[in-house]
């Protein structure tokens, strides 16, 4: 016998029915505050999380954006711009000094080697015409 077969038996059917239905809502109820209160910690911990995992991605995406912009910067090609500027600036003293150094070589080798000097000269010539 269950423990509200034996409520029913001391208390008498009709009461009992009416006691027992008290009981079941008063648990259920018990129960729902329960799971409502289980539900309200796991929100808390859900949105905590959701938090946690917001903030992480704002790191993330500042290293990444704080690395793009070094990387931008080491790449900036204005640095070979300035460069070019530069050797454009002094092409005609760089053309010069490319002919003083063959000549001194050839002076040194006795013009054993002037051909090849000649094109390493035409060579740079070039190279610094196209800068």
């Amino acid at each position: 016998m269950g423990i509200f077969d034996k409520v029913k038996e001391a208390l008498g059917i009709d009461e009992a029915d009416s006691v027992v239905d008290d009981v079941q809502d008063a648990a259920q109820e018990a129960q729902d505050e329960v799971v409502q209160s289980l539900g309200d910690l796991s929100d808390d911990a859900a949105d905590k999380a959701d938090d946690v995992a917001d903030q992480v991605s704002d790191t993330v995406d500042d290293a990444t954006d704080a690395v793009a912009d070094k990387v931008d910067e080491v790449t900036d090609e204005s640095w070979l711009d300035k460069a070019r500027d530069e050797i454009a600036d002094y092409a005609d003293n760089i053309d010069a000094g490319i002919e003083k150094v063959g000549d001194a070589i050839d002076d040194l080798t006795g013009d054993k080697y002037a051909s090849q000097i000649d094109k390493g000269q035409h060579f740079l010539h070039e190279k610094v015409d196209d800068l």
